[in-house]
């Protein structure tokens, strides 16, 4: 491997004294950006925002890997590019300097062309309205990571490289970022990839020793108990250690460095180069299977780097007062602005800067590889095109559908859901992955073990089954680390999904708000393309969760979705199997959305024919006209509610209530009751609803809120009550709800966190949404407007106090719940 000259260090030193600079002065001025006059006071910004501590690190870093990029064109094919995720995105001053310098910046932004008036305008827009945000975010080219919300980066960098052979992901660590627990169990990434088939992670840990207001863990262990912890973690660690009281900007270092011969090789700069070389080549004895450990370079840099030593008598450089900005107020006080000009003027910029020219002089990016194998540019990330998923032939589609159905017939969903991925993980055996924390088989998925195997590259016994060094399943007990490598996988091209217990996706839900965020930024960009979506199955749900109590019941990640006020986030609700595989189907070849769908495990009534489910996920919401009782011309089938539309509404308007359900068990009960109100109250008049799509902007597929009321009319009428049963808590709903014309004639029902170790149906009892709840409710909003169905009130109510009350007993004399529950079927 190549090593650093002479005049590699020459040319780094004024590379790293001209970005911090332009990152140094980001965080403070407004004009006089090449301080040709004393700074004063209108120079500076009135909001003074954004971090420096880790600024100089990654400046060095940054710089670095240009360099080894450089030298690789000389030595090695470009088939193999590199891509860097930087995990403390607060340095965003760093990276956008160095976009500014390389060239990339200015190829998406021409007011921020590699000109002095390009640096000018990235000096004056940093953290400024209208400008560039305070953190990295995905306006810049040639990243995948926001690094707002620490501890997710390399978990992602492991994910980029998965089925990305030629891909080299350098991730940038920060000490504080490596205490948090997602970071923490994502180092064992590395037992989950291979070779041959995936590309490479070379991870870099900065330490440098100081949080915001303390110190770091890793930076205060010794080099011997690093070296002995990353190799207790199968990696090869290599060491830089930058000597104290080093400074990048005096002029007696830089004479005194001038006046040695390039044989010298005196600087630690040198060794810094040479061992980022060293890092590389151990990447590259990885890929050729000389070595089964991928590199980690372990940094020590001074936090603060060349900016103000002390300020007010407080150690600023090497300190974790650096972190932020080190000089407070500099607008208003003359010390500070002393300072900040004494700061500025270290770094002696008008010697790297032609004004004449408004150009950088040559020497200062003299060591910078071609542009497209420039950290920046943005072809690295798209080494793999997007490719869409190849689903399964229509007769192998109808193996796994219930073709011949009558209501009321048994299924299971998970079970028939398995069988899909199965032919989605045989069809796409290069860009497809399911991602689950060791819950497979629980969640019925054993048919996707008969097509791939885990991914384990950790010794095996003999007894292990479905495990190996190659497959289509990740596992691993950590949700963050398995959200981190489906972003990675998801940004460069892969189709994914991930199964998980409901109660347990609550863990990444940060994380997954923050990728919203992302993504919703990310849309503004043509440039960055379209991605695949974010899926997600949440099974193991809350209502049985019976066996494992109320630690297990927590449907909070419907919530969060719900909230979003964006077109790209989904949650469905399939109510069986066919409706399930249609929904599947769906969300697998979308683009650019985030999408739930919640999905039971258990044997379950069926109600839907193929094609009706293919209408019922087409509109997101539909009317089961089997299940009501309003037309005496209904039929055990489901009609389009499109048809005939005036009838319809004159129709619905006689209705005394209008019965609704989302969720597969809520289905269940909802049309349980439905079964028991027409066997008693035959006088009761009302439509049954079905959701399976639901969206910050309303139940069903329509988008904005003329949509939504239109379809509401459609379904609902304008005027009948409407009594829904919801698979979650019921405020997601009612938020939904809120400025639409249900709002005020709509009650729910949901989960209101109750919950035990108990039976299955008690658990819709706590929460008051059983069949007896839902017919009591059905009664009691009917009767006041409906005579006839007051007149039996009492006697019915009565009845199913009376059930309730035998139910309460009935379990904790038996263990289970009572026979007409369990061996209720749907009459119709």
């Amino acid at each position: 491997m190549f090593k650093s000259t002479y005049e590699d260090i020459i040319w780094l030193k004024k590379n790293l004294r001209l970005n911090n600079y332009i990152a140094a002065s980001s965080l403070y001025l407004k004009s006089n950006f090449w301080l040709e006059k004393p700074l004063e006071k209108e120079d500076i910004k009135n909001r003074i925002i954004g971090h420096w501590g880790t600024v100089p690190g990654l400046n060095l870093i940054y710089a670095g890997l240009n360099w080894l990029n450089y030298n690789l064109e000389n030595i090695e094919n470009q088939e193999r590019k590199m891509l860097l995720v930087v995990g403390p995105g607060h340095g965003s001053p760093a990276i956008l300097s160095n976009l500014w310098l390389e060239g990339s910046l200015g190829k998406y932004y021409p007011q921020y062309a590699s000109t002095l008036s390009g640096a000018e305008n990235l000096i004056k827009h940093f953290s400024w309205p209208g400008g560039l945000p305070s953190h990295t975010y995905p306006g810049l080219p040639g990243g995948i990571h926001e690094g707002g919300e620490l501890g997710y980066s390399l978990g992602l960098a492991f994910g980029s490289i998965i089925e990305n052979p030629n891909l080299v992901t350098v991730c940038v660590v920060g000490d504080g970022e490596a205490e948090t627990g997602a970071l923490a169990a994502s180092w064992h990434s590395n037992k989950f990839i291979n070779h041959e088939t995936d590309g490479a992670v070379l991870s870099i840990l900065h330490l440098n020793d100081y949080k915001i207001s303390g110190p770091t863990i890793f930076s205060r262990m010794s080099d011997d108990k690093l070296f002995k912890y990353f190799e207790a973690l199968n990696y090869q660690p290599f060491l830089v250690t930058q000597p104290e009281n080093t400074d990048l900007n005096s002029d007696e270092d830089n004479q005194s460095f001038e006046r040695l011969k390039p044989d010298q090789n005196p600087s630690w700069l040198n060794s810094y180069l040479d061992t980022l070389a060293l890092a590389y080549q151990q990447v590259l004895d990885y890929k050729s299977g000389k070595s089964d450990k991928l590199p980690v370079l372990l940094l020590r840099t001074i936090k603060g780097w060349t900016g103000p030593k002390y300020s007010g008598g407080a150690k600023i450089e090497g300190n974790n007062l650096s972190h932020g900005i080190p000089l407070k107020n500099p607008k208003n006080n003359q010390t500070e602005l002393q300072d900040l000009q004494n700061w500025l003027a270290s770094y002696k910029v008008q010697e790297l800067i032609d004004l004449s020219s408004n150009s950088v002089k040559p020497e200062v990016t003299v060591n910078y590889p071609s542009p497209e194998n420039r950290l920046g540019s943005y072809q690295q990330i798209l080494s793999r095109p997007l490719q869409p998923l190849n689903l399964p032939l229509p007769e192998n589609l109808n193996n796994l559908q219930i073709q011949t159905l009558v209501p009321g017939q048994n299924g299971n969903q998970m079970v028939h859901v398995s069988k899909f991925l199965s032919q989605i993980v045989e069809l796409n055996p290069y860009h497809f992955k399911i991602f689950s924390p060791d819950e497979s088989e629980s969640n019925r998925l054993e048919s996707v073990f008969e097509k791939t195997n885990r991914i384990f590259n950790l010794p095996l016994k003999t007894w292990d089954n479905n495990l190996g060094q190659n497959g289509q399943m990740m596992e691993m007990l950590s949700e963050q680390t398995l959200q981190s490598w489906m972003q990675g996988f998801n940004a460069i091209g892969g189709s994914s999904i991930l199964v998980s217990y409901e109660a347990f996706l609550a863990i990444i839900i940060s994380q997954i708000d923050q990728y919203i965020k992302y993504l919703h930024q990310s849309l503004q960009f043509t440039w960055r393309g379209n991605r695949p979506s974010l899926n997600y199955i949440a099974t193991s749900s809350l209502w049985r969760q019976d066996h494992n109590g109320f630690t297990h019941q927590n449907p909070i990640l419907i919530n969060t979705l719900l909230s979003k006020h964006v077109d790209f986030t989904n949650v469905y609700f399939p109510a069986d199997v066919n409706t399930g595989l249609e929904v599947l189907q769906k969300v697998l070849q979308s683009q650019n959305t985030v999408n739930l769908i919640v999905a039971g495990k258990t044997d379950l009534p069926q109600w839907l024919n193929v094609e009706q489910a293919k209408t019922q996920v087409q509109q997101g919401i539909m009317a089961w006209d089997f299940a009501s009782n309003y037309s005496k011309n209904s039929q055990n089938e489901v009609k389009q509610t499109e048809n005939n539309l005036e009838t319809n509404l004159q129709n619905l308007e006689g209705l005394d209530i209008i019965l609704a359900s989302a969720g597969d068990y809520q289905t269940l009960e909802t049309l349980a009751a439905i079964d028991w109100l027409k066997q008693n109250l035959p006088e009761l008049t009302f439509r049954y609803v079905n959701i399976c799509q639901v969206n910050c902007f309303g139940l069903g597929c329509g988008k904005s809120l003329a949509d939504q009321e239109e379809m509401y009319e459609t379904i609902f009428g304008t005027s009948t009550p409407i009594l829904i049963n919801f698979h979650g808590y019921p405020e997601a709903i009612k938020a939904v709800l809120y400025d639409s014309s249900l709002a005020n004639r709509t009650k729910v029902l949901g989960y209101i966190e109750q919950g035990s170790t108990t039976t299955p149906f008690d658990m819709q009892v706590l929460n008051k949404t059983s069949r007896w709840h839902i017919a009591l409710q059905a009664m009691q909003i009917a009767a006041k407007q409906n005579s006839k169905i007051g007149e039996k009130l009492n006697k019915l109510s009565s009845q199913l106090e009376s059930k309730l009350d035998q139910h309460h007993k009935y379990i904790r004399e038996n263990g289970q719940d009572v026979p007409e529950v369990l061996n209720w079927e749907w009459e119709g």
